[in-house]
């Protein structure tokens, strides 16, 4: 019997219709599906990443360390603190 906020009306609309809801969870989880497999797949990575080396996006820094040994030196310092 009062105004509702925004997300109090989108859960009343989810309660008031539930194959909605259905529906956006089944499409969630399509999407996440989709983008975890697309980012899992190593064959389709790698050839991303080759790509953009070819195309001068990105090129090799000899005198940058790789980035996992940044992240373990990072780790380190912050842990040691």
């Amino acid at each position: 019997m009062g105004i509702l906020t925004y997300k109090e009306q989108q859960e009343e609309k989810k309660m008031m219709n539930p194959s909605l809801d259905k529906m956006s969870n089944a499409l969630r989880d399509i999407i996440s599906q989709k983008v975890t497999s697309a980012l899992t797949d190593d064959e389709q990575y790698e050839a991303l990443s080759k790509q953009m080396f070819e195309n001068g996006e990105r090129t090799a820094h000899a005198e940058t360390d790789p980035s996992s040994v940044r992240l373990r030196t990072y780790q380190r310092r912050v842990l040691n603190m």
